[in-house]
């Protein structure tokens, strides 16, 4: 299998947890990025990352990649964008003059670590897919906090929708959340699509290749998500042990604030609970 690059598109605000750089926020003694990356070292060969100038300037993000990766023997590749995007795929299609229009990438968010061998070894399985989705398993419950995939037996991905079940799906298809981690055969299918067909999204790209049956699913067995306060404190409660924790119980220890239900509190703690 050809040698694969991830790109961490990293020029978000990190408004879910304040203006922040959430690539830089910790999970006890290592940075969101430090997880994300080394959960998928053994499978990729090059970390690009895309973020502003002004970050740069801000977060020092160039010396402080180098110092948490370095350690790991691992050496970042730096892509510094002068200003905000139209989209995402416009912030990614910076990383793409780093690679071969046929060369393999991994487009991920730090907002996650995830195993990602099932992932690659359904690339290596199924060549002739120009995308493989992360997946996780839903209960009907949690349909409202992710993007959900229809996967059919085989895995091929027949549908998505944010927040609920894709429309028209057949009934022998799995309803599977979708992880911001998408393998893709062609960075250069990514740059066609927002140079020729004006796309600014991912899933706008998948969608077009969904439609030609070109897109399979993937089922993550190892994850941890922290990409919002909640996700975050209950990873945090995993890894001691515990269950994690309620979305009212999550808002008081991390708040400090006893919830009453006045609609103060009530706004406050959806947004805490809200969705990816």
């Amino acid at each position: 299998m050809a040698r694969i690059t991830a790109i961490f598109p990293c020029a978000g605000d990190g408004t879910r947890f304040g203006t922040c750089f959430k690539p830089f926020l910790r999970v006890e003694d290592k940075s969101f990025i430090e997880l994300a990356v080394l959960a998928m070292r053994e499978y990729v060969d090059s970390f690009i990352f895309v973020y502003r100038d002004d970050q740069e300037k801000r977060f020092n993000v160039r010396s402080c990649l180098e110092d948490m990766l370095g350690k790991h023997g691992i050496k970042p590749i730096c892509v510094i964008i002068p200003r905000p995007t139209s989209g995402p795929l416009d912030t990614l299609r910076a990383a793409f003059t780093h690679l071969a229009p046929d060369a393999p990438a991994i487009i991920c968010d730090c907002d996650h670590a995830i195993q990602i061998g099932p992932l690659v070894k359904k690339a290596a399985s199924m060549p002739h897919m120009e995308a493989v989705l992360a997946t996780w398993p839903l209960d009907e419950s949690d349909l409202k906090s992710w993007g959900v995939a229809a996967v059919l037996p085989d895995g091929l991905v027949v549908g998505s929708a944010e927040k609920r079940k894709p429309e028209g799906a057949p009934a022998e298809a799995s309803m599977m959340g979708i992880i911001g981690c998408h393998y893709f055969r062609r960075v250069g299918t990514l740059e066609d699509s927002a140079a020729t067909k004006g796309c600014s999204h991912i899933s706008e790209v998948l969608a077009q290749l969904s439609a030609s049956k070109l897109v399979c699913a993937s089922k993550i067995e190892q994850a941890e998500f922290f990409g919002d306060p909640r996700r975050l404190f209950e990873c945090l409660i995993l890894r001691k042990g515990g269950k994690p924790p309620s979305a009212v119980l999550a808002y008081t220890l991390l708040t400090g604030k006893e919830v009453d239900r006045s609609e103060e509190h009530t706004s406050e703690l959806q947004s805490l609970a809200g969705s990816r």
